[in-house]
């Protein structure tokens, strides 16, 4: 069992800002959070046992999820490649991300069925410990208006047909 306390920083929950707060991880699952009233709570006896990180002058927040990502660092959602998506989740989580949607681009359907095959098989190996985690897969085109294809290549665009969806 991994266990963890961050105290004594600016904690950022959905409810507001703790001042003087701190958030409790166990097994990598959050288990408390609230303020820090009086040292005792965080004493030798406990950090002998658990690793224990003084955040005074730190902002605390939850990791951030990117919905919308077609790629970063040179990786690109579209290629797909076990050590491209790998490459890209370990660097988004070292800026703070711990999720996100991988985003296709309007391409040929063979392209976006290739990368959905690839971001999919990726999904189920992904080391979510240690890299931004893959939750879904965001697809941005085909299925776009034919008048209003913004930045998509007009030539991808198809109307939505269930078949193809499912």
């Amino acid at each position: 069992m991994s266990e963890l306390i961050i105290y004594n920083g600016k904690v950022y929950t959905e409810d507001g800002k703790i001042d003087n707060g701190y958030i409790h991880v166990k097994d990598g699952q959050i288990v408390a959070i609230g303020e820090v009233n009086d040292k005792a709570a965080i004493d030798n006896d406990t950090t002998n046992k658990i690793q224990v990180i003084d955040a005074k002058g730190y902002h605390v927040v939850p990791g951030f999820i990117d919905i919308h990502i077609h790629g970063g660092y040179g990786q690109d959602a579209m290629d797909g490649s076990y050590d491209g998506l790998k490459y890209l989740s370990e660097n988004l989580l070292s800026e703070g991300t711990t999720s996100y949607l991988a985003t296709t681009m309007t391409q040929s359907t063979d392209k976006i069925d290739e990368a959905l095959i690839n971001i999919a098989k990726y999904e189920v190996e992904q080391d979510v410990h240690n890299a931004a985690e893959i939750v879904g897969i965001h697809l941005e085109g085909p299925f776009i208006s034919e008048n209003k294809v913004g930045a998509q290549h007009p030539q991808y665009v198809v109307r939505p047909f269930i078949d193809k969806i499912k």
